[in-house]
């Protein structure tokens, strides 16, 4: 799912409707007609206003629905409307900072956020983390960090960093408490945890702080708009949270919580999120902008370390994939040369068995399943997988549930990278890993089916160990290294190709310059054999009767 295409989904519930867990993936979080209860909203149409959170009235001491912006704001309207930043103001005794954007749908919207003003030094703390967070070095001393700062900032109990794997399962990888709170530290949560579209959110908008769990969100009214669209929320600081959510965190007695995006490489690589339970936490936009400026620097290392990780990678297996080449260049065939360099051939994609089929041809080194298994492996690929390989190769951690017959031969080949390397004829090449056993621990009971609120969400925080099993490490960097043999076998092949090309056509002038010497060889011999021909007519017609019968014939 990305920025361009989630919001064209066409199963999503209808704005406002209530999900239960089954659901949830479907919620129209974009659509969301509330805000959070530690402020005001409302929507205008030519600076008239439109619609508001039911508590406007309340919070600004009189009624909104009609009015201008500069009736409602006064002088401060002006303000709003040139800043880019949130504007503090003080209506009917209450302290806001307010913000003004253009939704999605078209309507200006304004916020009124409720904060206790920071007293953070912004210069002193952007300081700090980029000398703390510039200085690490490897991945898991910037990411425990980049806890430690963000809590700086927000001042929660918890934060803690998890990381997406590729089915969007989350780990807990870093963490920094206070007190004797129990760890999360290597915690897993499962992919439902954050919907498809609430991830798609988080790259567009990296922050997002819930101030205040204790309480229900305050709904926008009238929804619809008064000409039948739904407002587009997506960017409002104080965007409605999902009852779910609201639930799950009270489960945990949360009484605030905040969620920062790391992205590398325009993707959701994982999120810095924190706890706190002694209260809401009514932060301003300058300890939010703290945390977002975190998230960035986070974001960028990242993407640093692990691009930097990649070269190591690629250095370390480039001797390898030189020696295979230089093994294909020699040999009598491709596949005869791939094989013969059988240690670095199985370094290339770090895996303990290797298949190459070409022209129908299959040779193997290392341990790999039987042929029959083999067989189903490739069967499955040409079906499959021909289109997808294309992009790169396929990468398998769990062979058993694509392919019945790997079944049973798990500490074989429990996954699988496949390189294609001509679809037409079905040649591919197929490294093979074992499984590996691990121990999850889930952040809750699985098996628990209690009902909370109307709602069952995993009611426990408890930690449940779970054996995973017939998985293979993730193929990770090795696709990369496997992506440049693909091309530099291409390369070879290419070579020769044109050697086999230029070589027809040799024998294509030799056979023209044979067909040419037959012919004129033909036609030079043709005279002496006539002759001699003449003159053996000649020795039969005067000598026929001395030479005898046998002499004639």
């Amino acid at each position: 799912m990305t920025i361009s295409d989630w919001r064209e989904r066409d199963d999503f519930l209808d704005p406002g409707e209530r999900p239960d867990l089954e659901s949830c993936v479907r919620e129209a979080v974009h659509l969301m007609p509330s805000v959070q209860p530690v402020g005001v909203a409302f929507v205008t149409e030519d600076e008239i206003v439109v619609a508001a959170s039911a508590n406007a009235t309340e919070v600004l001491g009189r009624s909104v629905i009609g009015e201008t912006v500069t009736e409602l704001l006064g002088r401060s309207a002006a303000a709003l409307m040139a800043s880019a930043r949130p504007v503090p103001v003080t209506i009917a005794d209450t302290d806001l900072e307010l913000r003004a954007h253009r939704s999605r749908t078209g309507p200006v919207v304004v916020e009124g956020c409720m904060t206790d003003r920071s007293e953070i030094d912004a210069a002193v703390v952007i300081g700090n983390v980029v000398r703390h967070i510039g200085a690490v070095g490897g991945l898991d001393e910037l990411l425990r960090s980049a806890a430690t700062s963000v809590q700086e900032v927000l001042g929660f109990d918890r934060v803690w960093v998890y990381r997406f794997d590729q089915e969007f399962n989350e780990r807990v990888v870093a963490e920094s408490v206070i007190g004797d709170l129990e760890p999360f530290l290597g915690l897993r949560f499962e992919e439902g945890d954050i919907p498809a579209q609430a991830r798609a959110l988080f790259l567009e908008n990296r922050v997002r702080i819930v101030r205040d769990a204790t309480r229900n969100s305050i709904t926008l009214e009238p929804s619809p708009l008064p000409d039948g669209r739904w407002l587009d929320t997506s960017d409002l600081t104080l965007r409605g949270v999902s009852p779910i959510h609201l639930t799950y965190l009270r489960n945990m007695n949360v009484t605030a919580s905040a969620s920062l995006a790391i992205v590398v490489n325009g993707a959701l690589w994982g999120l810095i999120s924190g706890h706190h339970y002694s209260g809401p936490r009514l932060l301003d936009s300058n300890a939010e902008y703290l945390a977002g400026l975190i998230s960035d620097l986070v974001s960028m290392q990242v993407a640093s370390i692990e691009e930097i990780g990649r070269a190591d990678i690629r250095r370390a297996h480039g001797h390898d994939v030189a020696e295979v080449l230089s093994a294909v260049g020699a040999g009598e065939s491709v596949l005869d040369g791939l094989v013969e360099r059988e240690q670095q051939l199985l370094r290339i994609a770090d895996a303990t068995g290797c298949s190459a089929r070409l022209g129908g041809r299959t040779r193997s080194v290392g341990s790999v399943p039987p042929a029959p298994v083999q067989n189903a492996i490739f069967r499955y690929l040409d079906a499959d997988c021909g289109e997808t390989a294309r992009d790169g190769p396929v990468q398998i951690e769990s062979l058993g549930a694509v392919v019945g017959e790997a079944v049973g031969h798990e500490t074989v080949a429990a996954g699988v990278l496949a390189l294609l390397l001509s679809r037409d004829v079905g040649n591919w090449i197929v490294w093979y890993r074992p499984e590996v056993i691990e121990t999850v621990t889930y952040s809750y009971r699985p098996d628990l089916d209690v009902e909370v609120d109307g709602l069952n969400p995993h009611n426990s925080f408890a930690k449940y160990a779970a054996t995973v099993r017939g998985r293979c490490t993730p193929w990770g960097d090795a696709a990369e290294v496997a992506s440049e043999l693909r091309s530099a076998l291409g390369a070879i092949v290419f070579q020769q190709t044109e050697h086999l090309a230029r070589s027809a056509a040799a024998l294509r002038v030799a056979n023209l310059e044979l067909d040419r010497f037959a012919y004129v060889a033909a036609h030079d011999l043709n005279e002496p054999l006539r002759g001699i021909g003449n003159y053996v007519d000649l020795l039969r017609e005067d000598f026929g009767g001395v030479l005898g019968g046998d002499g004639v014939m």
